[in-house]
């Protein structure tokens, strides 16, 4: 006789009527045990996600999960971190929603959010990308007014700069400024959806975030691609000429292609263009010679009469990677001239009055994937990121 299961070995050395016994008890403890087991949907498949799926060291962010047993019990922690871990309990429903809580000193960079059983089994886990903490002893505060001095005194010397800085606002000078200081991007904030593509993304609104007052860009790998967004105050708010400058910071990674820019709407057959950053954001020490360590500049010219001129790509080359840290990206745009800042400090000064636009144009950040900065790779990070501390604009 073949036997079906080695736990009933003992079974044929007893009578007929105590095997009977002993089978209804084994089938007894087996239904006990089905019933104290947390039940999972038939076909259910059990997922966590984070929003904003990228965080600063020190601010918090919420998981979210699906497909867990009913009532499950368990904790969540971040790479196994020897931190305090986050228990949570599944709903009746097997959702689950917790705040996660990071260190001010964790490491910047990819990791791995797990959820567990109580006894240590892995259940589902998701992406989160650490960025450096927000403070940063470089942040550029609104400027405060200068009182009028009660006396004039005579001059003793003017001493001559040791570099060329941009020009500092009084308060009440500015025509558009936002520091992104609420819980979601303003009405100012168009979707951007005449500009054309970011490349291997997809641009969707879900991928902008705007939390501990900065605004983030995310991009997430989606099917074979990439979806990320581009913000854009077509429509609503448009200058020509002034001071534009804002406070970025980006991770680096094979295809990223972060970018603050003006533009003239592209559906109405003209392409005049201020391109004030644009990074290639492929590692420091990788394989292409666009970097984190350099940006770009370019002035797009398109004359009334059709004709259409570039200036070609100014290269700014920084002396230390620029991914992962706040900088200042500012452009000053006059009738007769073009001047770029890092910074606050002056790098490039375009003259060629001939050529530089002469129309209102709204902001725009993006963040594309591919194209100009090559393609993406297995290791570019997923989330990528575009942060925005703040955007500034003077007459």
């Amino acid at each position: 006789m073949i036997r079906t299961s080695p736990r009933f070995d003992v079974l044929p050395s007893l009578s007929g009527r105590r095997r009977l016994a002993v089978l209804n008890l084994a089938a007894a403890g087996l239904l006990a045990v089905a019933a104290l087991a947390p039940r999972i949907a038939s076909g259910s498949t059990m997922r966590l996600t984070a929003s904003p799926a990228s965080v600063a060291a020190g601010s918090p962010t919420t998981i979210s999960g699906s497909g867990f047993a009913k009532r499950q019990s368990g904790y969540i922690t971040l790479d196994d971190a020897p931190g305090t871990p986050v228990s949570f309990r599944a709903t009746g429903r097997g959702a689950l929603s917790i705040t996660l809580p990071i260190a001010s000193k964790e490491v910047a960079g990819a990791h791995l959010v797990v959820a567990r059983t109580t006894a240590g089994a892995t259940l589902a886990s998701t992406s989160l990308t650490v960025l450096p903490p927000l403070s940063s002893p470089t942040t550029t505060p609104r400027p405060t007014a200068t009182p009028s001095p009660t006396a004039t005194p005579s001059p003793t010397s003017t001493p001559a700069p040791t570099a060329t800085t941009a020009p500092i606002a009084t308060p009440g000078t500015y025509k558009f400024d936002d520091e992104f200081d609420g819980t979601a991007l303003g009405a100012i904030w168009g979707t951007g959806a005449h500009w054309t593509g970011l490349s291997e993304a997809v641009a969707s609104r879900s991928q902008s975030s705007v939390a501990n007052g900065v605004l983030t860009i995310s991009a997430v790998r989606a099917g074979t691609g990439w979806k990320s967004d581009l913000v854009d105050t077509w429509g609503r708010w448009t200058q020509k000429y002034g001071f534009f400058e804002a406070r970025l910071r980006f991770t680096a990674g094979y295809g990223a292609w972060p970018a603050f820019w003006l533009a003239e709407d592209w559906t109405s057959g003209h392409t005049n263009e201020l391109d004030i950053n644009e990074t290639l954001a492929n590692p420091v020490g990788g394989n292409r010679g666009d970097t984190s360590a350099r940006y770009y500049a370019t002035i797009h010219y398109d004359s009334p009469s059709g004709g259409k001129w570039s200036s070609g790509s100014f290269a700014y080359n920084s002396p230390t990677d620029l991914a992962g840290g706040w900088h200042t990206y500012a452009m000053d745009w006059r009738a007769d001239h073009i001047t770029f800042y890092v910074d606050g400090v002056a790098w490039k000064t375009f003259t060629d009055a001939a050529h530089i636009p002469s129309v209102a144009m709204p902001v725009i950040f993006n963040l594309a994937m591919g194209g100009w900065a090559g393609s993406t790779t297995s290791t570019t990070p997923g989330p990528t990121v575009l942060q925005v501390d703040w955007v500034r604009v003077k007459p």
